[in-house]
């Protein structure tokens, strides 16, 4: 059976890695594009890794511009009443213009979809996506992060998901989260809780956690070396290495602008990560501050490397893992120490603050 594995967003190419590194019979092909920034540096290091038969790079220009107006304040307004229902009505006409160029976009060189038996594709807004539903060619839909489905959505969420159902049907439009007719299969993670409007849907559960079981410690090192290549991550020379998982602060009112934001993280790291040789810093996937200066010992890891990469090598030992409130700590699982500070850290930083100075620092 012939597969092909459409890779946008660093979950799914991490999830694809672990699953195509342990072949049941021919490799698969994979298509790497650019919807997050840095994923591109990955396809020379991915060709010539030999876990795939064939590798694509798709540069999604109209994704992009699709993209590009979706601002903070847009996420924001989508929770009110009125001002919500105007992003979203904005976007709904953006979205329609993406899937109409769509149709005739021009693919890779080499690229078939009529050769293979199955092809995944990722639970987001995708061009791929639309051009493979003009062709009413089926596909397997895959969560864009773990338990992506099992998330509890806003209800205007859900009532965009059930209308795009209904749109779908009348082929006005195509349907996101595995609502669309030419999805014939959902894979996640874990398929209890699972939202009501994929009811009637192939679910088909695939644990992350039993695809890393099937890793011997030789594969788990070349799927972090793929990263590594790509990035000129070395951490060979340093002894004493921590790394910190940051969190949106700013984008979810917990710090007052992105200035609050480093402080507060330049504080854990001198309080929580003293005498660390190398402090690898990597930032939540809607985190976009800039952290590149914040201390001298630090390597910033792109946004596009799943923090999970770090705990399939053999060779890499953390002293501590830090976070504030990450879920992606219990993915860290070669370190001596998991700390998961809290949001009342916080508070208690700027309440020490208030008592020494009278007002918060760095304002």
């Amino acid at each position: 059976m012939k597969k092909l594995f459409i890779c946008e967003r660093p979950y799914p190419l991490y999830r694809t890695l672990l699953k195509s590194i342990v072949p049941d019979g021919e490799k698969a092909d994979m298509i790497i594009s650019n919807h997050v920034e840095g994923m591109d540096k990955l396809y020379e290091p991915l060709k010539s890794s030999g876990i795939f038969e064939n590798v694509f790079y798709y540069d999604d220009r109209l994704y992009n511009e699709f993209a590009s107006d979706r601002d903070a304040e847009n996420f924001m307004l989508v929770n009110r009443w009125i001002k919500g229902y105007v992003v979203l009505f904005k976007k709904f006409l953006s979205y329609l213009k993406l899937q109409k160029h769509a149709k005739n976009i021009q693919l890779p060189d080499g690229l078939d979809f009529s050769r293979y038996d199955e092809i995944y594709v990722n639970d987001a807004t995708s061009t791929l996506t639309f051009h493979l539903f003009s062709r009413k060619i089926p596909v397997i839909w895959v969560e864009h992060a773990i338990d992506a489905f099992r998330v509890k959505q806003v209800k205007k969420y859900n009532q965009v998901f059930y209308l795009l159902k209904v749109l779908d049907k009348l082929n006005i439009c195509y349907a996101l989260r595995g609502c669309s007719k030419y999805v014939s299969a959902v894979e996640v993670n874990d398929k209890s809780k699972l939202p009501q409007y994929l009811k009637g849907k192939k679910i088909r559960e695939v644990s992350l956690k039993g695809l890393r079981l099937q890793l011997s410690p030789e594969q788990g090192e070349k799927i972090f070396r793929v990263f590594c290549q790509a990035f000129d991550i070395d951490v060979s020379q340093h002894k004493i290495i921590d790394i910190l998982l940051t969190d949106p602060l700013y984008i979810s009112g917990y710090t007052d602008n992105e200035k609050e934001q480093q402080m507060r993280f330049k504080q854990i790291i001198d309080k929580e990560m003293e005498g660390a040789d190398l402090i690898l810093i990597k930032p939540h996937p809607r985190d976009g501050t800039d952290y590149t200066n914040l201390v001298d010992n630090a390597i910033i890891i792109p946004p596009c490397v799943s923090a999970e990469i770090f705990a399939l090598s053999n060779s890499l030992r953390f002293r501590k893992a830090v976070t504030i409130n990450s879920s992606t700590l219990l993915s860290i699982t070669n370190a001596q120490e998991n700390i998961r500070l809290g949001l009342e850290y916080l508070e208690r930083l700027k309440n020490a603050e208030v008592i020494a100075n009278g007002k918060p620092m760095g304002f």
